[in-house]
């Protein structure tokens, strides 16, 4: 076999052989995985609970203003577990500055009730530099502004904007409530934080209309959550919609633990959350770090909302609440009062529902309110319109299933993992078979190599149309083709016609390459020729050659 034909078939043998090594380890390792059941494809239907977050580092870091962050371990216990992806918020407020950084790429279009036509991407509070904005931020926010960051980053917000007037929730209108629940439940909205609150409705019951409106949205399994009240702007008497049925009423905590001193305290508060010497970023991207208000506080609540529905996210709306509710930190005595109601907020076993079980008889103060107005003429003609099945939902349980349903979701990750098992193995079966195929074509080519036989091609040997060797030959300190000139031409192939056969491929005489036998030539040329050459040869023309007689031979 020639020399070229023999390199290029070990080259090939050799590159072949590690290919198929390689796949016989792979498919050897994907069935050792599929056989000890370490990719158990969750490929049954039914909820699954998220897995904690592979990387938490890549979440933003928040500025040190924001001391809830510490208060709740957000970091440390809340963020490895659940960021709130895949959880949209809506807003229902001033509108919201999508356009500022602290904001980029959380906000979705959503409504103007404004008679403009910005989506709810704008924010109209120019009084407050932005209450909507603000709001969004303390759920939301990038960091890329101010460096305030959102409890569930992850998570993206829906703006409605109301007409606003400083102290406004009666300067928009009942309707445009309704038309603002209605519009964020049929876009997607599984939390809807209402931090605005008014006077104008009965310690008994608030306005038929929104009632409709959020029986309408708890019936789609959407959280519900406004702030308690600020005394200082809507008194001391119940407001809404914190007292509506089925709305989570937040109450503000210092970041001692006590009572900011303005907020309202109602029978129908539920939990207390951070709420003063808060981060307020505004429309503008100024922000100030002395916010207060139970409107931030119902921020912050809508946002452990999210952060629960994305690690749990086919959680009935009730239990969120009851979540909440039952790993709050008590507060106040008794438990529950109206100050804090059942206690301030602990995020990390709200979102923890394996570690930090609650029970199924647990208080669920929401739960029980809204049950109550389904008996109510108002809730009957609700529930007759809206094809409610019953006017008793199934109380509220804890995350752990029954007996026999999880018989059932054991028999469902059993098949699971096998289904997994016998895709890893195809795939295993499959690497291994392409590969083979690979190596049997090769040496299928390699038998009908042109290099055999008449076939043989003459630019196997032409030097100008072969790829030139570019190693260096350090034991004979040859120089890489098309040097300076001085050197002759690696031969990869074997030598050229017209050159000596006597030499090795690559190779020149016994002086060197490019090196005439007699002493006084120069590299590269013989005598009297030019370089590379023998006198009067010409490699690039086929031979004979036309050679005087006194042309000399001992190149």
């Amino acid at each position: 076999m020639a020399e070229p034909e023999r390199v290029s078939q070990q080259v090939m043998t050799s590159m072949y052989r590690r290919f198929f090594s390689v796949a016989a380890a792979a498919a050897a390792g994907l069935v050792a995985m599929a056989s000890l059941g370490l990719a158990g494809l969750g490929l049954a239907g039914g909820p699954v609970q998220a897995e904690p977050l592979a990387d938490s580092a890549a979440a933003p870091t928040p500025s040190g203003n924001e001391w809830w962050f510490g208060s709740w371990q957000l970091q440390q216990q809340v963020w490895p577990l659940t960021e709130g992806a895949g959880v949209t918020v809506a807003v229902l407020d001033t509108g919201v500055q999508a356009s500022i950084p602290d904001l980029r790429g959380a906000v979705r279009p959503g409504l103007d009730l404004t008679g403009h036509d910005s989506r709810g991407e704008v924010d109209y509070d120019y009084s407050e530099d932005g209450h909507g904005t603000a709001m969004a931020v303390l759920i939301a926010g990038q960091g890329y502004g101010t460096g305030t960051v959102g409890i569930a980053p992850e998570a993206r917000i829906l703006p409605v904007a109301f007409p606003y007037t400083p102290g406004g929730y009666g300067e928009f209108t009942r309707s445009e409530v309704v038309e603002a629940v209605r519009f964020a439940v049929s876009h997607g909205a599984r939390v809807i934080d209402m931090s605005f609150g008014g006077t104008g409705m009965s310690p008994t019951g608030c306005d038929p209309a929104e009632e409709d409106a959020f029986a309408y949205a708890l019936e789609h399994n959407v959280v519900l959550v406004a702030g308690a009240g600020d005394t200082m702007l809507s008194g001391t008497g119940p407001i809404g919609p914190a007292g509506c049925p089925g709305v989570l009423a937040a109450g503000s905590s210092e970041p001692n633990g006590s009572l900011w001193p303005y907020s309202d305290q109602q029978p129908y508060v539920a939990v207390a959350a951070p709420g003063a010497h808060m981060v307020y970023v505004g429309r503008d991207e100024r922000y100030t770090t002395i916010g207060a208000g139970t409107s931030l506080s119902a921020a912050l609540v809508s946002g452990a909302a999210a952060l629960i529905l994305s690690r749990y996210p086919a959680m009935p709306w009730y239990q969120v609440d009851q979540r909440i509710i039952d790993t709050a930190t008590a507060a106040g005595h008794p438990v529950p009062n109206d100050a804090f109601g059942f206690g301030v907020v602990d995020l990390a076993e709200a979102v923890n529902a394996s570690a930090y079980p609650v029970s199924a008889t647990g208080a669920n103060p929401v739960y029980a309110s809204f049950k109550a107005w389904l008996t109510t003429s108002g809730g009957r003609v609700f529930a007759a319109q809206n094809g409610t099945a019953s006017q008793n939902p199934r109380p509220a349980t804890g995350t752990r299933p029954a007996p026999r349903a999880a018989a059932a979701a054991g028999h469902a990750r059993q098949s699971g993992v096998m289904v997994g098992r016998i895709v890893l193995v195809a795939i295993a079966v499959a690497a291994v078979g392409a590969f083979t195929v690979l190596q049997l074509r090769a040496r299928a080519r390699r038998r009908r190599s042109p290099t055999r036989g008449r076939r043989r091609s003459r630019q196997v040997s032409d030097w100008r149309t072969l790829p030139p060797s570019y190693e260096d030959d350090q034991a004979n300190g040859e120089m890489p083709f098309a040097q300076p000139e001085g050197y002759g031409p690696l031969w990869r192939y074997g030598s050229p016609p017209g050159y000596s056969r006597d030499y090795e491929p690559g190779h020149a005489p016994p002086r060197g390459l490019g090196y005439g036998r007699d002493s006084d030539s120069d590299p590269g040329y013989g005598r009297d020729s030019d370089p590379g050459y023998r006198p009067v040869y010409d490699p690039r023309v086929p031979p004979p050659w036309d050679v005087p007689d006194d042309a000399p031979h001992d190149w």
